[in-house]
């Protein structure tokens, strides 16, 4: 992620144009909250966490990826992070496709493939167009 591309935003300012900055962060403006010019917090969207976090498991720890039908996986999962979690890590582990992801996800493959990219969630070349 381009901290230059990141809303700043003064604790004050959150707290007066919570309205605006929300705004922004669901349409991919993360905000950094400052205190004294000074990074104090980060906001996030909620996918945008979620990806973070499976891309982390997956490099960090590389995690276990579940065996089995990913169908019934993310079926089972006991919430959006889980299945986040699993169909990233296996996105990551080149088991399945960004389409693929995409359609496990039920977001739009345009959508996921610019969330990859600001999220620098390496997009494999050959589906970088879509």
């Amino acid at each position: 992620m381009d901290i230059h591309k990141f809303q700043l935003v003064t604790r004050t300012e959150l707290l007066r144009d919570s309205g605006d900055v929300f705004d922004k962060l669901l349409r991919g403006r993360p905000a950094l909250i400052e205190k004294h010019r000074k990074p104090q917090a980060v906001l996030l969207d909620i996918y945008d966490f979620y990806g973070l976090r499976a891309a982390a498991a997956f490099e960090v720890n590389k995690f276990e990826i579940t065996t089995g039908d990913l169908d019934q996986v993310i079926e089972k999962s006991e919430d959006e992070a889980e299945a986040y979690l699993q169909v990233i890590g296996h996105y990551l582990a080149g088991e399945i496709d960004l389409t693929r992801a995409a359609d496990l996800l039920d977001v739009p493959h345009d959508e996921l493939s610019s969330r990859f990219t600001r999220l620098q969630i390496p997009v494999r070349a050959e589906e970088g167009d879509g």
